[in-house]
C-alpha cells in the first residue's frame, strides 16, 4: 500500500427560519404558507474525504429535513414531506503527472422524496421544484487529463 496522503472531515448544518412579514394585497395565504414552510428548516451534510499516494476516496452524507406545501389558499389539504438521507461516493485514481480517472455515485441507495400529491401534471410523480433531488442514482465517470 502506499503512504497515506491525508485524511479530511468536513460538516455543515444549515438552519433557517423563513418568515413573510408584509404579504401586500396579491399574495394569497397559500404562498405565505409555502414560502414560510415549503423549504426544510434544516439541511445538513457531511463529507469524508481520504487519499494515499495515486487513490482519493469520497464519502458524502446529505440530508434534508421536513417541509410541507399547501394545495389551496385555505389551507385545509397540506402536504408534509418527510426528512430524506442520500449518500454518495467517488474514487479517483492518478495515472502518471497528468491523467485521472474518477467514478463515482451520487444518490447510491436510489432515494426519491415523497411522490406529490399536489401540483403535479402530465404524470410527474414527484413535485418539479421538489427539494430533495428526484432523479434517483446517478453513476458517472470522468477522464482528465492536465496539461501544463
Amino acid at each position: 500500500p502506499g503512504a497515506l496522503r491525508g485524511a479530511t472531515v468536513a460538516a455543515a448544518l444549515n438552519v433557517n427560519r423563513t418568515r413573510v412579514l408584509d404579504r401586500g394585497r396579491f399574495v394569497f395565504a397559500e404562498s405565505v404558507h409555502d414560502i414560510e414552510n415549503g423549504l426544510p428548516a434544516m439541511r445538513g451534510v457531511i463529507t469524508a474525504r481520504h487519499s494515499w499516494e495515486r487513490v482519493d476516496l469520497m464519502l458524502r452524507g446529505r440530508w434534508f429535513g421536513k417541509y410541507r406545501n399547501a394545495k389551496t389558499a385555505l389551507l385545509m389539504d397540506i402536504q408534509r414531506f418527510d426528512p430524506e438521507a442520500l449518500v454518495d461516493v467517488e474514487v479517483a485514481w492518478r495515472f502518471g503527472d497528468h491523467y485521472r480517472l474518477k467514478l463515482g455515485a451520487q444518490n447510491v441507495f436510489d432515494n426519491y422524496p415523497d411522490a406529490a400529491i399536489y401540483e403535479t401534471c402530465c404524470g410527474m410523480v414527484y413535485r418539479r421544484d421538489s427539494i430533495v433531488p428526484w432523479h434517483g442514482a446517478l453513476l458517472y465517470a470522468q477522464f482528465g487529463v492536465r496539461f501544463e
